[in-house]
């Protein structure tokens, strides 16, 4: 969502819930679990950009980030020693997983640690509680699908979050915020393949004020009918003619229907946030057919 949409979707609510599942999606699978590395660097980078985003484009004010749990993972494969064998599954079993194994009346077993959520969560004794076993240490109960990363025991990894806290600064004279731009001239139609635009930057950079680059492209709806160009805006004169930038961008060959509106689109560089919109009409003078 760009600034707009997003400050309309959340103008009624008091909390946002936001579900970002990359490491799960990737790590609890047997052909993809092997990035997993990859997946927490992305995940990282994803949840900062986003958390920026609430608050400096949609007025958020608190972001708390967490998870619903941890996991273990080890980039080499595993061999027999890492692996707790159980045999069959005891009798008044009802679910079982690499790292756990839940029932009612299942006893217990020298290779795992084994307990009661009466004991261990409070729940009714009873029909109200699970048995459960969990292996030792690192181990698995078993190798079926991936088995190099896996949650869902007691290893402080897997139960132990971290819960992060992003403020809103209340100092307004320590905030700082990207520098605004539009777009200079009044015609809403592009008539050649190659069209120029120009915009403005509405004020110089500064130490509050900071620099920004985004990336113009024409659209229609989400598919992209021009190159993508980048603009920089940087200047800190307080004159206006030197904040000008340009930039052209090459209309692909094809079809427009020219009743329609496209739009011009510019994306922060670096968050992909969309940052202005603008409808266009795409009327070429030539039709691009030959």
């Amino acid at each position: 969502m760009g600034k707009d949409k997003g400050r309309e979707f959340v103008r009624d609510h008091r909390v946002i819930y936001v579900y970002h599942d990359r490491i799960d999606l990737l790590g609890d699978k047997q052909g993809s679990e092997g990035q997993t590395f990859d997946a927490v660097a992305q995940t990282l980078t994803e949840l900062n950009q986003l958390a920026t985003f609430i608050v400096n484009s949609l007025n958020g004010s608190l972001v708390l980030i967490t998870a619903d749990h941890g996991f273990l993972y080890q980039e080499s494969a595993l061999d027999d020693a890492d692996k707790s064998t159980l045999g069959d599954k005891p009798e008044g079993t009802l679910r079982a997983k690499k790292r756990y194994l839940l029932g009612q009346g299942i006893g217990q077993n020298s290779k795992a640690w084994c307990g009661n959520t009466a004991v261990t969560a409070g729940t009714t004794a009873g029909e109200g509680s699970m048995d459960f076993w969990v292996p030792k240490g690192a181990a698995r109960f078993h190798f079926a699908g991936g088995a190099r990363f896996v949650h869902g025991s007691a290893m402080p990894q897997e139960i132990v979050i971290p819960v992060i806290t992003l403020r809103e600064s209340e100092n307004q004279s320590a905030r700082t915020r990207a520098v605004e731009f539009s777009l200079l001239g009044s015609s809403n139609k592009v008539v050649t393949n190659k069209q120029r635009f120009e915009f403005i930057q509405t004020e110089p950079v500064s130490e509050r004020v900071l620099a920004r680059s985004v990336l113009v492209s024409l659209r229609d709806g989400e598919t992209m009918i021009s190159d993508e160009q980048p603009v920089t805006f940087d200047s800190s004169s307080g004159l206006m003619d030197e904040r000008k930038r340009s930039v052209i961008l090459t209309i692909r060959f094809g079809q427009y229907d020219k009743s329609k509106d496209h739009f011009l689109i510019a994306r922060d560089t670096q968050t992909r946030v969309e940052v202005m919109r603008i409808p266009l009409k795409v009327d070429l003078a030539f039709a691009n057919d030959f």
